[in-house]
């Protein structure tokens, strides 16, 4: 699909034998809306992935604000391990 953008791409100079098994069976005409059907919806689902890692990383945001107040397993380890230095006279940057 991203060699059919390019200016200089001409898909009925694409040999049978390197197209998916479902496009060999198509003439040109009936290949080339194959291939802008299949480009539309890459697009749209690249489209519906940017939103939805959008809505993601909000609500992990949210999430981990809503957390900083109360003790996680990372932060209890954290403060165990350096607790446990300070005893041994390490110091932690």
């Amino acid at each position: 699909m991203d060699a059919a953008k390019a200016k200089d791409f001409d898909l009925a100079k694409v040999n049978a034998e390197e197209l998916p098994e479902d496009m060999r069976k198509l003439n040109e005409s009936e290949r080339r809306a194959y291939v802008e059907k299949a480009a539309k919806e890459r697009s749209e689902l690249q489209a519906k992935i940017v939103q939805l890692n959008a809505e993601r990383e909000k609500y992990v945001a949210q999430q981990t604000k809503a957390q900083s107040g109360t003790s996680t397993l990372d932060q209890a380890v954290i403060g165990a391990i350096r607790e446990q230095g300070q005893k041994r006279n390490l110091k932690f940057d």
